[in-house]
């Protein structure tokens, strides 16, 4: 395991293996693998006691179970149902998020890791949980926008951190996976003109959605992400002081992508 990106390309490659079935490709693309997740379970577990193939199966059953989680939010709606094709698609995209949850669960019991499997019982819980927040616009102000998408981001990888005694790093986690986030959503934003967390920004701060904005209220709501954005990178850095012997790898390779991200975040506000 000393060289971190062949092995995460190697767990890249072997999920996919698992999630392949002949006939859901005929029809779906391959599952989309969320890349900062699978690094932060790299991290986490590389210097624990485990076999590889037990490190290997433990992080490929958690990204699996997020998988599932991510392709049953893009189920479509049965009313956007037309034609033969896209009913076939709509139950392929269920039946395969019931897949890979089976798979996930399979892994695990082979393992006889029951422990993991309760933890992430409760973390895909959460999870469901704070998607229905979400959904249902149940939240009074930022705050607690930003809170639900962080549980929704991290609840998984600071389960499997809970369960093998590194629950000081949830702190970390949670708030480095918020940034990740908030970066793919603002992508979304400025390509399309519209994502999810910034539709219930702009619903929250301007009582319309995202699409009807005026440019100065969208360069308003970009400045308010991005102000989050920055806040977070501190928060980051100094839960990595805090919660990390800063002469261990894992210190070091953390920080290492905490600064990536910080310069690539410069970069991209000297752009803007």
């Amino acid at each position: 395991m000393d060289n971190i990106n062949a092995y995460k390309k190697h767990l890249h490659n072997y999920i996919l293996s698992l999630a392949s079935h002949p006939y859901v490709r005929r029809y779906l693309s391959d599952p989309i693998i969320d890349d900062d997740k699978l690094y932060l379970l790299i991290m986490l577990l590389k210097d624990i006691d485990l076999s590889d193939e037990e490190r290997d199966q433990i992080i490929a059953a958690t990204i699996l179970v997020q998988i599932a989680l991510d392709i049953h939010d893009h189920i479509p709606a049965s009313s956007t149902i037309n034609d033969g094709k896209s009913l076939t698609e709509h139950q392929l995209t269920v039946l395969a998020g019931d897949y890979y949850s089976g798979l996930y669960y399979f892994i695990l019991s082979k393992l006889e890791r029951i422990d993991l499997i309760r933890s992430l019982a409760v973390g895909i819980k959460d999870i469901n949980e704070h998607k229905m927040i979400l959904h249902q616009l149940h939240f009074v102000d930022e705050e607690a926008l930003y809170s639900a998408i962080r549980t929704i981001q991290s609840s998984l990888v600071v389960k499997v951190a809970e369960c093998f005694k590194k629950s000081h790093y949830q702190e970390f986690i949670e708030q480095y996976l918020l940034i990740c986030a908030l970066k793919q959503q603002r992508e979304q934003f400025i390509a399309q003109g519209d994502s999810f967390l910034f539709n219930s920004l702009s619903g929250l701060i301007f009582k319309k959605q995202a699409k009807d904005l005026v440019e100065r209220e969208r360069s308003e709501l970009l400045s308010s992400a991005e102000k989050r954005i920055v806040s977070l990178h501190s928060a980051c850095s100094q839960s990595l002081l805090s919660s990390f012997n800063q002469n261990s790898s894992l210190y070091r390779s953390l920080q290492a992508i905490l600064t990536e991200n910080e310069l690539k975040e410069s970069s991209y506000a000297e752009e803007g």
